[in-house]
């Protein structure tokens, strides 16, 4: 059996839309970043529970109208990788899929 892996939120975080552009303030590094509205999607959605991919594809799928086909996924994980690397999102259970 292989275990899931969830992503969740590494600290709370504040993040808003200023002049349409979402920005992330991480209180423990001081560091600001923009973000895109599908990484600004994930981090609300990761702000209420730790999830697998799988059901952030789902959910992400449902509340836009997308297709939760493959190339959303690929998006998803994707957007997983960098606000794992920018140290924003933070995976536990598993490998991650990349």
């Amino acid at each position: 059996m292989n275990p899931v892996t969830l992503f969740h939120l590494s600290e709370p975080l504040a993040w808003r839309a200023l002049d349409g552009t979402w920005v992330v303030y991480q209180a423990r590094t001081g560091a600001m970043y923009p973000l895109d509205t599908l990484a600004a999607t994930v981090l609300t959605l990761l702000e209420s529970a730790p999830l697998p991919t799988a059901e952030l594809v789902s959910q992400m799928a449902s509340e836009s109208g997308l297709l939760a086909d493959s190339v959303l996924a690929d998006s998803i994980q994707d957007t997983l990788a960098q606000l794992c690397q920018l140290g924003l999102v933070a995976a536990v259970g598993g490998p991650p899929a990349w």
